[in-house]
């Protein structure tokens, strides 16, 4: 009788011990999961806030600090205090997405904002702007930001992957949010 109990001991220690790593990273990769689902969250609301504030803040007269490229009848004030970056310059549209980003707890972040006319052009990509396109009213603007995380996981499937002859397991992860708006002010 104890010779059965010693080895159903010995049995559960020996599942105990398989069982227990793969729970743990079983854990990890859905926190890691659920980092990448925010992450996502995250940046493509940061993508969405940046369009909104730029497409306010577009070439309408009334627009104190008007950003991105202008249009022939705007008028640029010098900057200052209130206005440190106004158009042609988009850098406030590219700073408001990337501090939004960065409360995510991402890693590196980086934002792109491009404007283009929608009648002659179907969309732009990067920080270049479309042909003729303007921040007056009727154009679109794009906002991309990009977020990289390093994952908790990446690191042990790079020496699992490594053990196996494979090294393209990536160090980091890229989650990228985008959002185009109409100018309508």
């Amino acid at each position: 009788m104890t010779h059965r109990r010693e080895r159903s001991r010995g049995q559960a220690m020996a599942e105990f011990t398989l069982i227990v790593p793969l729970f743990f990273v079983m854990s990890v990769v859905a926190i890691d999961l659920a980092r990448v689902v925010w992450a996502m969250d995250i940046t493509a609301s940061a993508a969405r806030e940046a369009a909104r504030w730029a497409i306010v803040h577009g070439g309408a007269p009334a627009t104190a600090c008007p950003v991105g490229p202008p249009s022939a009848d705007a008028t640029i004030p010098n900057a200052s205090g209130s206005c440190p970056y106004p158009s042609p310059l988009t850098t406030s549209v590219k700073n408001l997405a990337i501090d939004r980003a960065l409360s995510g707890g991402g890693g590196s972040v980086s934002a792109t904002v491009c404007y283009y006319n929608p009648v002659t052009t179907a969309s732009c990509s990067g920080d270049t702007n479309g042909t003729s396109a303007t921040n007056a009213r009727g154009m679109t603007l794009t906002v991309r930001v990009t977020s990289n995380l390093d994952l908790f996981t990446s690191t042990l499937f790079q020496k699992v992957a490594s053990a196996l002859g494979n090294t393209g397991v990536p160090s980091t992860y890229s989650v990228v949010g985008s959002s185009t708006m109409l100018i309508n002010n």
